[in-house]
C-alpha cells in the first residue's frame, strides 16, 4: 500500500520539475502553434485559407466571395512517463540541490521528448517538405537564405516567426563565416545567448544535440527550418507543457522509498507543409573558415 508524499516535499518536486522541464529539457518551447481545441486526447487546430480581391464592376448583381478554405488539422495524444525512485535516506539526508537530481532526471527526459516529437512531426512528412542540402556538407548561408525565401515566396509573412533547429556541430559551421557575425544581421538577446542561440535576420536559430535529429544516411542528418504557425504542438495543459498537473508522489513502505511519477501527453503536427523546410547536413565534414 502506498501513500501520498508530504504536501511540503511533493510541492518543492513539482516546483523543480517544471523548471528543470521549462529551463533544460525543452529547447523548442514557444516555437509552435499551440492547439485550437482539445476534446479527450484529440485536439484540433483550425487553418484558415486564403483568396485574391477583385476588380468591382459597376453592375448591380451578386458579389463574388473568396471561397477561402477553411480546414482542420487533427491528432491524437499519446501518453509519455519519466518515473524515478527517490530514497527516504535521500531526502532525511541530502542537500536539496541533490534531492533535485530526480526532478532534473525526469524533467529533462520529458523535455527532450517533447522536442523529438515537434522533429519527428516534421519527418513524417517526408517528400511533402522541400529538402535544401544534400546532406554532403555543413550547413552554409546561402542554404539558410534559400529555405527563409523560399517559405517567403510560398505566401507567408516575412513579419513571422521563424525558426530554425540544428545539430550544435551547424551552429559551430557557420560561426566560421564573417556574415553570420555581422551586426548588421544579429540581434541576440541575454537569454538567446545563454542557451546558444543566435537570431539572424527574422530567424532563432537553436542548436541541439545530434542525437534529436532523424538520420536518413549515414553521417547525415536532417534540421528544419519553420514558421511558428505552420507546426502545432499540444499537451493536455498548453504548448508550454507544464507538468504540475501530471506529477505525484507516493511513499512505498516495501521500498522505503518516494516513487515520482512524471506522465504528459503530447501531439504535434505540421499545419502547413510549405511553411517547413528541410535542411540535410554532413555530420562529419570538418569544420572551415570561410567568407
Amino acid at each position: 500500500m502506498t501513500s501520498r508524499a508530504p504536501a511540503w516535499f511533493e510541492q518543492k518536486y513539482i516546483n523543480g520539475a517544471i523548471h528543470v522541464l521549462q529551463a533544460k529539457g525543452y529547447v523548442l518551447q514557444g516555437t509552435t502553434r499551440a492547439a485550437t481545441s482539445q476534446k479527450g486526447n484529440e485536439v484540433t487546430w483550425k487553418i484558415a485559407g486564403d483568396g485574391e480581391a477583385t476588380e468591382m464592376s459597376d453592375a448591380i448583381e451578386d458579389r463574388p466571395t473568396l471561397n477561402a478554405g477553411r480546414d482542420t488539422v487533427k491528432a491524437t495524444m499519446v501518453d509519455y512517463e519519466a518515473n524515478e525512485w527517490i530514497k527516504t535516506t535521500d531526502v532525511e539526508k541530502m542537500s536539496e540541490n541533490e534531492q533535485q537530481v530526480a526532478q532534473q532526471t525526469c524533467g529533462m527526459a520529458l523535455g527532450r521528448k517533447f522536442d523529438r516529437i515537434i522533429l519527428g512531426a516534421m519527418d513524417d512528412e517526408g517528400g511533402n517538405i522541400e529538402t535544401i542540402g544534400s546532406g554532403t556538407a555543413n550547413i552554409d548561408l546561402p542554404d539558410i537564405l534559400e529555405a527563409n525565401t523560399n517559405i517567403g515566396d510560398e505566401g507567408d509573412s516575412m513579419e513571422m516567426q521563424y525558426f530554425v533547429a540544428l545539430p550544435v556541430r551547424q551552429l559551430g559551421a557557420l560561426l566560421l563565416r564573417k556574415g553570420w557575425s555581422s551586426a548588421d544581421y544579429v540581434t541576440d538577446t541575454p537569454l538567446l545567448k545563454k542557451i546558444g542561440a543566435r537570431r539572424y535576420l527574422n530567424m532563432t536559430f537553436l542548436p541541439m544535440p545530434k542525437k534529436m535529429f532523424a538520420v536518413p544516411s549515414a553521417n547525415q542528418a536532417d534540421g528544419y527550418m519553420w514558421a511558428k504557425d505552420c507546426v502545432g504542438f499540444a499537451t493536455p495543459t498548453d504548448e508550454k507543457g507544464l507538468i504540475s498537473a501530471a506529477t505525484r508522489i507516493d511513499y512505498v513502505p516495501t521500498k522505503k522509498a518516494y516513487f515520482a511519477g512524471n506522465t504528459m501527453s503530447a501531439a504535434a503536427r505540421v499545419l502547413l507543409v510549405k511553411g517547413v523546410k528541410r535542411l540535410r547536413v554532413s555530420t562529419n565534414t570538418a569544420l572551415t573558415a570561410g567568407l
